[in-house]
Parts: C-alpha cells; structure tokens; sequence
C-alpha cells in the first residue's frame, strides 16, 4: 500500500496548508479516514447534464487497500474548495493537496 500511496500522491502538495488564488477562504483540507488507508482525492468524470454528456470533477475517498471508492458504499459528502464559476484542473488539485484522477 504505501508504494501505491507513493506513487498517488506524487507531486501532490501535503503543506499543512493549501493555497491557491482560486480556493475558498477558509477551507482545508479533509483528512484520510480508518487507518490512513481511505484518502481523499478528486475524480474527473463522464456525467449527463441537461441531456447532454459533459465531464466533472467529484470528490470521494479511495481505500487504498481495496481501491474502491466510499460513495459506492455510503453517501459522502466534501466541501468543495473552489470558488464558484472556476473549473479546476489536475494541477489545481494536486497544489491544494488532493490527488487527481483522471
């Protein structure tokens, strides 16, 4: 697990705190869940809106043990870091200390 973690967080920010012109004021970061094993991340993918097909990111947490995803068992719920209107990219994830999947 840890070299997989290694491998997830690479070029990941993990200051203890997260900046970024394009954050709201006052969020932090969530912290991992259990054992460590359950990290937050971010995940970009396919959704339908309006009828159409379009892309977004989510926020969840992966179980490194298990490599699934939280939401697939219970709701989960993370505040968004972002200011509305800002569509974040990998990078921005990545420097505010929250791994990006895409």
């Amino acid at each position: 697990m840890k070299e997989v973690k290694a491998q997830l967080f690479m070029d990941v920010n993990l200051l203890a705190s997260a900046s970024h012109p394009q954050l709201i004021p006052y969020w932090s970061r969530p912290g991992e869940l259990a054992d460590g094993s359950q990290v937050p991340v971010a995940i970009y993918v396919p959704v339908i809106k309006d009828g159409a097909g379009t892309t977004e990111w989510i926020m969840d947490y992966l179980d490194m043990n298990t490599s699934s995803f939280l939401s697939e068992e219970q709701e989960v719920e993370l505040q968004w870091p972002w200011v509305p209107g800002f569509f974040p990219s990998a990078r921005d994830w990545d420097a505010i200390g929250i791994p990006a999947l895409s």
